[in-house]
């Protein structure tokens, strides 16, 4: 029994150290854990509906104890800010969805890996950094582009969008593939929205949606990534 706890106070100390050690000396090759506090956005909205979808499958999974495998599986990639906090790129509807979900708070952690260190930068040239590898999406479907400035400081604060929502329904009805592309379904959002589709309730329709995965065969979408051409004509 003593040899188990202190097994158990020596692996919650090596976890620490290794930890705090991404922290410091950034192995780009390895994953690490942040807590929500500590990760920044790099866009402004989520579309709630695969989140309400999402969170409800991770409070499953900690209770089939598989969470951390899939998390660890589901990392994402980060740059770290002139402020120490890490941007993440991609996965803000995971990490929204932990937010969201209801397991412990010790559990509402993300895994990532740092692409780019630029604590010694200004924010200034972090920003110019940002936008040249296009690391952010800086508007809400139908609206101006905003200031990268002004940025949520936490993933609670991402607003709704509900083109969001319409482009991941249509992407998981087929009607366009998931590629390895940065904001993909915004892209098609911006893209049903410059078609004419919108969306007046607040619930999303059969009919925007239908519409809409017409709208994403046409040939005006052929520049797009992920472009199924004429799937469904």
């Amino acid at each position: 029994m003593k040899f188990i706890f202190l097994f158990i106070i020596m692996l919650s100390l090596n976890t620490s150290l290794w930890a705090a050690e991404c922290k410091t000396a950034i192995d780009f090759s390895k994953k690490c854990t942040l807590t929500l506090n500590e990760v920044h956005p790099t866009q402004f909205v989520v579309g709630m509906v695969s989140i309400n979808l999402k969170k409800i499958k991770l409070a499953e999974k900690f209770k089939e104890r598989t969470l951390k495998k899939y998390l660890k599986k589901k990392w994402a990639p980060s740059v770290i800010g002139p402020d120490g906090y890490y941007y993440i790129t991609d996965r803000h509807h995971l990490t929204r969805s932990i937010y969201e979900a209801k397991i412990p708070l010790k559990n509402k952690i993300i895994y990532t890996k740092v692409s780019a260190d630029l604590r010694e930068k200004s924010f200034d040239e972090f920003y110019k950094y940002m936008k040249d590898n296009k690391f952010v999406y800086l508007k809400k479907t139908g609206q101006e582009e905003r200031d990268i400035e002004d940025l949520p400081k936490h993933i609670s604060y991402l607003e709704n969008d509900r083109f969001r929502s319409l482009s991941w329904i249509v992407r998981e009805k087929g009607g366009y593939d998931k590629v390895d592309v940065l904001f993909l379904e915004f892209l098609w959002a911006d893209y049903l929205y410059r078609m004419g589709v919108r969306i007046k309730d607040e619930i999303i329709s059969d009919e925007v949606i239908n519409i809409s995965i017409k709208y994403v065969a046409l040939e005006d979408a052929s520049d797009l990534p992920g472009f199924i051409p004429a799937t469904f004509n």
